[in-house]
């Protein structure tokens, strides 16, 4: 199946939809110097971090772990600034040349996606995070 990268949000809209945004081309390219300013809000919730901290020694578990959100408009910035050096510096993107106008495309569509979610979080004061779904 692969892994996505996708935005949740504290709360409920209309316009957030999570299934809109593939969220698999994001996350083949999380290690560019482009995209790589999303991982800054990646984040879980305490009960997939006890999860993913099962078979972890006791000492590398943070009893103080709690979720983190962030501003909607901080992410909305981030990647309005991404689209923008996608659209003036196409190149900024380090891609297989056999298929380098592919993976514009649909980078730019997931980005966009995200970009339209965040706006409206912004609308509904909705915080967020991203996630990683495997």
């Amino acid at each position: 199946m692969g892994v996505s990268i996708y935005a949740v949000f504290d709360k409920e809209f209309p316009e957030y939809d999570v299934s809109a945004i593939e969220g698999k081309i994001l996350s083949q390219l999380t290690e560019s110097p482009l995209l790589s300013p999303l991982l800054d809000y990646v984040s879980v919730s305490s009960e997939e971090y006890m999860e993913l901290m099962e078979e972890a020694p006791p000492e590398q578990i943070d009893p103080n772990f709690a979720e983190q959100w962030f501003e909607s408009q901080e992410g909305l910035v981030k990647v309005e600034e991404i689209l923008q050096t996608i659209k003036t510096e196409p190149t900024a993107l380090v891609l297989p040349p056999e298929a380098k106008n592919w993976w514009v495309e649909h980078i730019t569509e997931d980005l966009e996606i995200l970009r339209d979610q965040l706006k409206a979080a912004v609308e509904y004061q909705a915080k967020f995070h991203m996630a990683f779904m495997y």
